[in-house]
């Protein structure tokens, strides 16, 4: 399988993970307005995997994607200021979601992974991700997200 048959499989899993676990929908998002998505606002989650192979999943999305996230995952009110303390967990949540579905679906059930905790990111590594040829980005429910899969070795 080549980079942009990964990338694309991924994309497909990300969007079809949104829509199933926390009934977000999501298309892909034009390159143009990549170049206007603000790193200020920017929160992100970071899964690392190790077993068949190595790497690493970062998830990068604006706090209002993640307060949507929380309120459709959790069924508490949009409005409610827990959906605003909770964004981080619900993003780390739709992490391994994604991270488990996406392995899976690149490496087939035979292979083995340990996923490790989901983390907040270094807001560093957004620059770099953002222009990342292993990025995949959507727009969901008018909010601009990024995964980012990093395979070692690949």
């Amino acid at each position: 399988m080549n980079s942009n048959e990964r990338m694309d499989l991924v994309r497909k899993v990300m969007a079809r993970v949104l829509e199933d676990a926390s009934f977000v929908f999501a298309d892909d998002l034009p390159p143009a307005a990549r170049e206007g998505v603000s790193p200020e606002n920017i929160m992100g989650v970071s899964l690392a995997f190790s077993g068949e192979r190595t790497g690493e999943f970062r998830l990068w999305a604006n706090s209002s994607f993640a307060a949507l996230l929380t309120a459709n995952m959790t069924g508490i009110d949009a409005d409610s200021p827990i959906v605003r303390e909770k964004g981080a967990d619900a993003m780390k949540e739709i992490m391994n979601i994604i991270a488990g579905n996406a392995l899976t679906e690149l490496f087939g059930t035979a292979a083995v992974f340990d996923l490790g905790i989901p983390h907040q990111a270094d807001r560093a590594l957004f620059e770099a991700d953002r222009t990342s040829s292993s990025g995949v980005w959507l727009l969901a429910e008018e909010h601009p997200v990024l995964l980012v899969t990093d395979l070692h070795g690949i």
